[in-house]
């Protein structure tokens, strides 16, 4: 299983995206289905992980719900899941469970802060989640800083298996999909399809 985490707002989904459509064009074939918010086994974004995330799971409890996840991803083919939930930035151990981790992260300017207030990125500071015990400065700066330092931090743990995405670099982007797929022009599609979408809802 692959994980997407890092912080919110920084293409996150639109990595989401390229997995689902072109996966399945990779090599090794990957997959990762559509969003529904009402499902908590949805594959894209499983909401029963972000639980664990709020309200604080054991090392066990995750494996438990991975291996579940696992059970209810049917395929044909050897397709390798791949999941998004960006709070797991916050449990190293928990992203070493995972073969491989793409980590998406931003700049912290005026247009990503536009964006967080636009989408409701500020309402975590407002229920205090588990993922957050950490966090002193209880504003949206406050909590963006800590979560891109945690999100980095995976990637100096773990070098091996993580990938960083910048946040609408192009280079980052065929450098982490190279180690996905050979074919650049697999690699231009996924993006070509999908940034202007992805742009139009960033801002």
């Amino acid at each position: 299983m692959i994980l997407i985490t890092g912080v919110p707002r920084s293409g996150t989904s639109f990595m989401g995206r390229v997995f689902r459509t072109h996966g399945e064009f990779m090599e090794p074939p990957l997959f990762t289905s559509g969003f529904c918010p009402g499902y908590k086994f949805n594959l894209m974004e499983p909401s029963v992980v972000s639980s664990l995330c709020t309200t604080g799971g054991t090392l066990e409890q995750f494996r438990a719900v991975f291996k579940d996840l696992e059970k209810r991803w049917q395929s044909d083919n050897d397709a390798e899941l791949v999941i998004k939930v960006p709070q797991l930035s916050f449990f190293p151990e928990i992203c070493d469970e995972f073969s491989k981790v793409i980590l998406c992260i931003r700049e912290l300017d005026d247009a990503f802060y536009k964006s967080a207030v636009g989408h409701g990125m500020d309402s975590w500071l407002w229920c205090d989640p588990y993922f957050l015990r950490e966090l002193n400065d209880r504003t949206l700066e406050g909590m963006s800083k800590l979560w891109r330092a945690k999100a980095e931090g995976i990637s100096r743990l773990f070098p091996e298996k993580s990938h960083i995405y910048k946040f609408g670099d192009k280079d980052s982007f065929n450098s982490l999909m190279g180690n996905f797929s050979p074919n650049q022009e697999t690699i231009d599609d996924a993006y070509n399809t999908h940034w202007r979408k992805n742009l139009s809802a960033a801002w």
